[in-house]
């Protein structure tokens, strides 16, 4: 409900105020890339889970990396940048409006992919571990 309440209600919102609204197929495609956005800090929030006894680190680690790619993305490497999820809301937001990519839009996506499924396996291996 966090990705498909905000997209029924900016389908709705646009159609009624904009002259051109996106089509359906790239907003979808624009919408599957912020899905794998939140999906990929669910896995990182649930692997330090698994991890640390209490609250702070988990949240301290999730808002610290959330907050890195917003105050630091345009200051560090594109290196280091293409590896982490912080530039998938602006490749999200072309592909949803069909803007101009960066010839390099599908290393965020990939690397973000593959970081979510390391840290899922992560946290399941640590869930085996654990003794209830």
């Amino acid at each position: 409900t966090a990705l498909v309440v905000p997209a029924v209600v900016f389908t709705v919102e646009a159609s009624s105020l904009l002259s051109r609204t996106p089509t359906l197929g790239s907003f979808t495609a624009g919408l599957s890339v912020v899905a794998l956005v939140v999906l990929f800090y669910l896995a990182l929030t649930l692997a330090l889970g698994t991890m640390f006894a209490g609250r702070g680190p988990v949240a301290g680690i999730g808002i610290g990396v959330l907050l890195a790619g917003v105050f630091f993305k345009g200051m560090l490497p594109p290196a280091i940048v293409y590896a982490t999820p912080w530039l998938l809301g602006d490749i999200a937001g072309a592909i949803a409006t069909s803007g101009p990519l960066d010839p390099n839009w599908y290393v965020p996506v990939v690397v973000t992919g593959f970081a979510a499924i390391v840290l899922v396996l992560v946290a399941l291996w640590r869930f085996q571990r654990e003794e209830f």
